[in-house]
């Protein structure tokens, strides 16, 4: 439908220490009925599942999952690598279940809907983003620590960068990867950093700023997207 109406976030990490839950629930039960869209999409990493156990994450948070829920057909979830589990199995007692991406047409553009660690050579293994979803916390905060080390270790001392520089390299390499890759303009997420250009927009994160990571929380707020007739809008909540 090339009217079509959407609205989009993603990386809310629901599960994690930063997650704002509160404010996803506040946005999707009072916001979204306002803006009037066709489809909602949420862009994955909606819940974090690594080093947490999926059954409490899900049963603390059954009021959002029901509000999703109800949403029927007007709602696309995405998985993420941090909730890329939910691509292969339902949650008991809805009709919510994950999908890789989304394509859709409004006004005279394509576009394609996805996490975004699809580009990112660290996190693309969908093998072990599913195991991760299952580790226990020991085995998540080791591959954090890796991800440190990697940063500001002997490869950094080797190459003189420093872990913020590593990070600015890594999010130019995956932009790069997302703008070569695709035909369809992209809406992602996974980086939280949001960005509009004219190939992409990023969706930014509803995560609490977190003072380390791989990637780290938003500093600028929570980030949603319209897209009407063609036209996209990135906005803050």
């Amino acid at each position: 439908d090339s009217t079509m109406r959407v609205a989009a976030i993603s990386d809310a990490h629901i599960g994690s220490d930063e997650a704002q839950k509160s404010r996803v629930l506040d946005f999707v039960q009072n916001e979204l009925p306002q803006l009037s869209v066709d489809k909602f999409i949420m862009a994955g990493d909606i819940f974090d599942f690594w080093g947490t156990d999926i059954d409490t994450v899900l049963s603390n948070n059954s009021e959002l999952l029901h509000t999703m829920d109800e949403m029927g057909d007007k709602l696309v979830l995405l998985g993420g690598n941090h909730d890329w589990i939910l691509t292969d199995t339902s949650i008991s007692g809805l009709s919510l279940e994950a999908q890789n991406d989304y394509h859709f047409q409004s006004g005279d553009r394509n576009f394609r809907a996805i996490h975004g660690q699809q580009f990112d050579p660290i996190c693309l293994s969908a093998r072990r983003n599913k195991r991760l979803c299952l580790a226990n916390s020991n085995r998540v905060t080791k591959l954090y620590n890796f991800y440190d080390d990697f940063s500001s270790g002997t490869y950094g001392k080797l190459k003189e960068i420093t872990p913020d520089t590593t990070y600015n390299d890594r999010l130019y390499r995956v932009e790069n990867r997302v703008r070569k890759g695709n035909s369809e303009y992209v809406m992602w997420g996974h980086s939280h950093v949001s960005k509009i250009t004219d190939d992409f927009v990023n969706l930014g994160s509803w995560t609490e700023a977190s003072p380390g990571g791989a990637f780290i929380g938003s500093e600028e707020g929570d980030m949603y997207t319209v897209i009407d007739d063609g036209k996209v809008e990135l906005r803050e909540y």
